[in-house]
């Protein structure tokens, strides 16, 4: 609990100024809203930060799968990314892990280490933009195709350079090794 406050306290002070600029220009036209996250680091301030109605329906998602962690830890909700294409398993393992690990701290290891197996995949996967991720789940489930006009499909020298990429190899294990037998 002490690292959460501390997390808190700090994400307070970076963007205390910032929310206080921004959240005037909507009162008038959308009362309800809280502030127009552009990245993640605010979307952690939002879910950190108190509300009014603590009980409104307000949900606070990521954008990328290596903020799943550290917005759990902030009272976040989860995220939407084009990973769990990919990897559903492993990321719908490293969200219940993360929740885990806010009652049970000895988990926290553990969440940290997919964390980082996911976050690196990610980062790996989408700098080959839609065409590399329609290009795993093609190899991988056999669907995907070629991205729609006008996107460029995957070379297939970045194709096979993104398949034996280390991170990716590494997520796919991880992801293999998740699924239940059914």
């Amino acid at each position: 609990m002490h690292r959460r406050a501390a997390l808190q306290g700090k994400l307070v002070w970076m963007f205390k100024l910032k929310l206080k600029r921004r959240l005037p220009k909507y009162k008038d036209v959308c009362p309800k809203v809280l502030d127009d996250c552009a990245t993640d680091e605010e979307k952690a301030f939002t879910a950190s930060h108190p509300r009014e109605n603590p009980n409104a329906p307000f949900l606070v998602l990521g954008g990328f799968a290596d903020f799943i962690l550290p917005l759990t830890a902030v009272n976040g909700h989860g995220a939407i990314i084009g990973l769990a294409n990919v990897a559903p398993h492993a990321c719908a393992k490293l969200f219940d892990i993360s929740v885990a690990s806010l009652s049970d701290p000895s988990l926290l290891h553990e969440a940290q280490r997919l964390q980082g197996i996911v976050a690196r995949g990610d980062f790996t996967i989408a700098k080959a933009s839609i065409a590399g991720t329609k290009f795993l789940l093609e190899k991988l489930y056999g669907y995907g195709g070629l991205p729609r006009k006008p996107l460029p499909p995957i070379s297939h020298e970045a194709a096979r350079a993104l398949w034996e990429h280390p991170h990716v190899q590494e997520l796919i294990a991880t992801e293999r090794s998740g699924k239940v037998s059914q």
